[in-house]
């Protein structure tokens, strides 16, 4: 049978890895909201630079998809 200062030493442990597991996760999370803002402030300044070809490609992207979804039913 375990003691209480063995139970306590235990929990504590435990306690720390979950706090540097939180401390992982919420790293990942800022650099996944870093990389999306710059890629969307780079879709940004393409569509601005392209807007034709971005038009196109919307359009194909669409006309692409609804084929697509009109052939799967």
């Amino acid at each position: 049978m375990q003691t209480t200062s063995s139970l306590k030493k235990e929990t504590l442990t435990a306690l720390d890895k979950m706090d540097q597991t939180k401390d992982n996760a919420l790293e990942v999370v800022n650099r996944i909201k870093d990389v999306s803002s710059d890629a969307a402030n780079q879709t940004v300044d393409f569509i601005k630079k392209y807007p034709l070809y971005s038009a196109i490609g919307a359009a194909a992207v669409g006309f692409l998809a609804g084929y697509i979804g009109k052939k799967i039913k």
